[in-house]
């Protein structure tokens, strides 16, 4: 693959036209073509930016999405997102593998293509800066990793976390309803706050039913806090609406 194909093969699976496309070469260069004698930059540097950048980037996302989560719990999800596997399944994914330039018999394994994604991030942090790395990391995120850090969540811990700081009280669990054959159960279960329901989960196994009911009821605290927050601005700038009308008649 030559160096132009492989270039603009990158740029149009992150969605990101690198301005310097030598920085985007380098991140595509193995280490193994500068020891056969190649005079060559390598993307060793770029990979020890990236993991940084990469790291930052995913801490703000997790920090964001869930913010009932526990440090420990937050910890937990970016060591699932950020380990060399999964970046080494999403290069393969991304089918970015073949774009990668290694020296003569080298061949790839989990940790030169787990390199190539953070050197690949490192190489956009460089040309666009930290809004860019973002950018490409976020959208990597919502189209790859989003289900896997959903599913190494704890709702449960979440939602009893929020309501014993909140409420001083542990919320509950009751079964709704079973459904289906007993190989194939579908379970409805409610979550109650203070004895009212407030969100219905469901799920193949109880377990799944509450986790699911847990994450509906952070997903309604979030937005009645977000709807909050727009009501005291909407009446914050009535107030000042209101105050600037007056000094317009007082003048």
């Amino acid at each position: 693959m030559k160096v132009k194909n492989r270039i603009k093969f990158v740029e149009d699976v992150i969605s990101y036209e690198f301005r310097d496309k030598n920085i985007l070469s380098q991140a595509l260069t193995h280490s193994s073509c500068r020891r056969f004698g190649q005079k060559v930059k390598d993307n060793e540097n770029l990979e020890f930016l990236g993991d940084s950048i990469l790291s930052t980037i995913i801490t703000d996302i997790l920090f964001r999405e869930y913010p009932h989560q526990s440090e420990g719990g937050l910890t937990k999800l970016r060591s699932a997102i950020t380990n060399n596997k999964l970046l080494a399944q999403t290069i393969l994914k991304l089918k970015l593998a073949k774009t990668l330039k290694l020296g003569p018999g080298q061949k790839t394994n989990e940790s030169i293509l787990s390199d190539l994604f953070e050197s690949i991030i490192g190489a956009v942090y460089l040309d666009g800066g930290f809004h860019s790395s973002f950018y490409v990391v976020k959208k990597i995120y919502e189209d790859h990793w989003q289900k896997i850090a959903q599913d190494n969540t704890d709702f449960k811990s979440q939602l009893q976390e929020f309501t014993q700081s909140t409420f001083k009280i542990k919320p509950d669990y009751q079964i709704v309803e079973s459904t289906g054959p007993a190989h194939s159960k579908e379970f409805s279960m409610a979550v109650l706050i203070n004895g009212k329901i407030e969100c219905i989960g469901k799920g193949s196994t109880k377990k799944q039913a509450e986790q699911s009911a847990a994450k509906e009821a952070l997903e309604k605290i979030k937005k009645s806090k977000y709807l909050s927050k727009t009501i005291n601005f909407l009446f914050f700038q009535l107030f000042l609406n209101y105050n600037f009308i007056v000094l317009l008649f007082e003048f």
